[in-house]
């Protein structure tokens, strides 16, 4: 396995060019109620206590991560309007998402990887969430979040060396891809444009 150096150049540029078209794309005002805002704290919120479950070290902090999340997914169900009898018992498969297993997790190195991956990211969920809150002002978030962000590039470029790929092309040829769709003009089907 072979792991190819960060094209920094390349990824600055890509960086740009997203951010960009994010701003363009997705920084519209929120509704009056702010629902859509609160409904991604939410999520955000469950990402971050998936990281604490996962680096649990007693069974009552995985209790506590847990119920942290089932709380957050209470609000973001009181946000989005459903009822939980209705959530808890809706057709599965009515979802866009195939539920089908990755054929790359059968490697456990890769399902570490993957592991650290949901540790890191939620991680950097926690410091986006805490900083939104305006709680726990005494941790330096952006430090936090910097930080796993750097181990989240690092677990991801070893993800695309063990099955051959290199990332800064699987970054450059997704990002050019994403780039061209027009979310204001198509917002239900701009991802089907191109791929």
């Amino acid at each position: 396995m072979s792991i190819v150096s960060y094209d920094y150049a390349l990824l600055e540029t890509l960086r740009t060019s997203v951010g960009e078209w994010s701003k363009e794309h997705f920084d519209r005002s929120l509704p009056p109620d702010g629902s859509s805002f609160g409904m991604l704290r939410c999520a955000a919120g469950m990402a971050e206590e998936l990281s604490e479950l996962i680096c649990g070290r007693d069974k009552q902090e995985y209790l506590d991560a847990v119920a942290d999340i089932c709380i957050y997914g209470l609000d973001l169900c009181y946000r989005a309007g459903f009822g939980m009898r209705d959530m808890l018992t809706c057709d599965d498969e009515t979802s866009i998402w195939e539920n089908h297993g990755s054929p790359f997790l059968s490697s456990t190195v890769l399902q570490v990887q993957i592991t650290n991956l949901s540790v890191h990211i939620g991680k950097i969920c926690h410091g986006c969430l805490k900083r939104s809150q305006g709680i726990r002002g005494t941790e330096d978030h952006l430090a936090d979040i910097k930080i796993n962000m750097k181990h989240v590039w690092g677990l991801c470029r070893s993800v695309c060396a063990g099955v051959g790929e290199d990332l800064n092309r699987v970054v450059y040829n997704t990002a050019c891809s994403v780039i061209k769709r027009d979310w204001t003009k198509n917002p239900d089907g701009a991802h089907e444009e191109t791929t």
